[in-house]
């Protein structure tokens, strides 16, 4: 792929972009993303890397990445704040949006006009961070939804990103130049070509070896706290199923978990997590304050092309120790009358999401409650399909979708009010989303679970790991309590094989080779 000329970008400003990409393809056989990820960012710089694995058992093609974002922009108490490069911050409602953070976050991306060019992956470049789940009282005030005390989301603005294709074994990497008119393309074609000189040189200088891990490490109990207990969860259960009774709601979901503290580089907590429970949204996004990563089953709402699609996951089982157990697992999951009445519920309730923003008639159900594996457990999935309305924007899809039922129940307002009665405190990251927005409009997201949010406290690093269970009529507590630590045990594994390093957040991840390689990890494959 050859990168463009200056003249080929004067034409691309002159048809109406003012975002162009540059392209340079670098070879990637001696690379894993991984490897790319540490050489280009900073152990302490705002950086981002996106993974995935299709249907629970495929590595999908790309990989992105990126680090130093040239704006961060945070929602606290609903307003939208940017800060710009030059440090000046701007706050804002978006423009005629209320106090509607989701359309501020849409009205700033739409001042960005990209030359959409064939054959690029479907992110080149734009916003990437999270929406927490108390955001919702933004749309719907009667939730109830307690405001926390720091931001509600946070994302951060990359110019220059790498994506990785394993397909190809090489790496793009993607500058994009920015101009305000012909006056200052010069400038900012000259600035895009040397951030790609600044990216290969990083990329040819890999860092030191570090030994590799040995076993996890037990964590101490003092290190561990629960968020609320579990005898608030378990009285939470017979509360929510008095509501179902009454026909209040037909299904809540309630969560669960512990806070840790941590002592471990976080980034090598997301490398521990990919290696045992590879999923379709890998996601490590560090950004000042806060680090979000995760390994979710589960798509809340991508737009692409005028089309949206959301996925949802209800109904789990934990994994066998052997195929044939995993095949009675799957057997006795299909035919269990309370996951599958848990799974169409939440298949009509996307459903009607999203009705709200597609065109008439176009709404569509494609594979329905099919079986996907995960390292530790499986679940039910199946996908609804729609074409956005004209004059809508990808944010009104995710608006629409947020935050997804498999986290609320059904209806989802009366169940979100109902379970902050009882949860202790609010989610944050839990629940919530994982998103980009890419300059050229495109969307994706998933939904926060299998994920822990990582912040400084009064003593360093507390991490915390949140999962939640469906409630519906016939749930026994315990059985419940139990689903919400096989969904937890995951990112917890994690923690444990990160502190089993034994170093402070500053070091290398074990393992790493001079050009890239990487050794195996001693990480047990056998948990469930």
């Amino acid at each position: 792929m050859a990168e463009k000329t200056y003249r080929q970008v004067l034409e691309a400003v002159r048809d109406g972009a003012n975002v162009v990409p540059l392209v340079r393809e670098v070879p990637g056989d001696l690379h894993t993303a991984v490897s790319a990820f540490l050489d280009v960012a900073g152990p302490d710089e705002p950086a981002f890397l996106l993974e995935s694995v299709e249907g629970g058992d495929r590595m999908a093609r790309y990989s992105f990445l990126g680090a130093r974002p040239f704006e961060t922009w945070t929602v606290v108490a609903g307003r939208l704040l940017r800060k710009l490069p030059s440090g000046e911050e701007i706050r804002t409602d978006g423009g005629g949006c209320g106090s509607n953070p989701f359309a501020a976050i849409g009205d700033a991306m739409t001042r960005f006009r990209a030359l959409d060019e064939p054959g690029l992956p479907r992110f080149c470049g734009g916003a990437v961070g999270y929406v927490g789940y108390e955001m919702m009282r933004h749309l719907e005030p009667s939730t109830g939804l307690c405001p926390r005390d720091c931001d509600e989301a946070m994302f951060m603005l990359f110019r220059d990103i790498i994506a990785f294709d394993r397909l190809k074994h090489r790496m793009l990497l993607i500058a994009n130049l920015i101009a305000d008119g012909r006056a200052s393309s010069r400038k900012a074609y000259d600035s895009a070509r040397d951030s790609l000189d600044a990216m290969e040189a990083r990329l040819s200088h890999p860092r030191a070896v570090s030994a590799p891990i040995a076993r996890p490490h037990r964590l101490r109990p003092r290190s561990v706290s629960s968020v609320s207990g579990d005898d608030i969860f378990l009285d939470g259960v017979l509360r929510l199923k008095r509501h179902i009774r009454q026909g209040d709601i037909f299904q809540a979901v309630l969560a669960n978990g512990v806070r840790v503290q941590l002592r471990a580089d976080p980034f090598d907590v997301y490398r521990a997590l990919r290696m045992i429970n590879p999923s379709p949204y890998m996601f490590f996004v560090r950004m000042d304050g806060a680090t979000a990563l995760g390994a979710s089953p589960e798509m809340l709402v991508r737009v692409e092309n005028g089309w949206l699609e959301t996925r949802p996951i209800a109904g789990t089982r934990p994994r066998g120790a052997t195929e044939a157990q995993d095949l009675r697992r799957e057997e006795a999951l299909l035919k269990s009358v309370k996951e599958r009445a848990e799974h169409v519920m939440l298949v009509d309730l996307s459903r009607n999401d999203v009705g709200r923003v597609a065109r008439a008639g176009s709404v569509r159900v494609g594979s329905f409650m099919q079986i996907e594996r995960y390292s530790h457990v499986m679940h039910l999935v199946s996908s609804v399909r729609g074409r956005l309305k004209r004059g809508l924007s990808p944010w009104d899809a995710f608006a629409a979708c947020f935050p997804a039922g498999t986290v609320t129940g059904a209806p989802k307002i009366r169940a979100m009010q109902l379970v902050s009665d009882i949860e202790a405190s609010p989610r944050g990251l839990y629940g919530g989303a994982v998103v980009y927005h890419d300059f050229r409009g495109n969307l994706d997201s998933a939904i926060a679970i299998r994920c822990t949010e990582i912040r400084q406290d009064g003593c360093g690093q507390l991490a915390t790991i949140l999962a939640g269970a469906g409630i519906v009529a016939d749930s026994q507590p315990m059985r419940e309590l139990n689903e919400t630590r096989h969904k937890a045990r995951a990112v917890l594994e994690a923690v444990r094989i990160a502190h089993s390093v034994g170093r402070g957040p500053k070091s290398d991840f074990p393992g790493r080779k001079v050009g890239g390689g990487t050794h195996a990890l001693g990480v047990s494959r056998g948990a469930s």
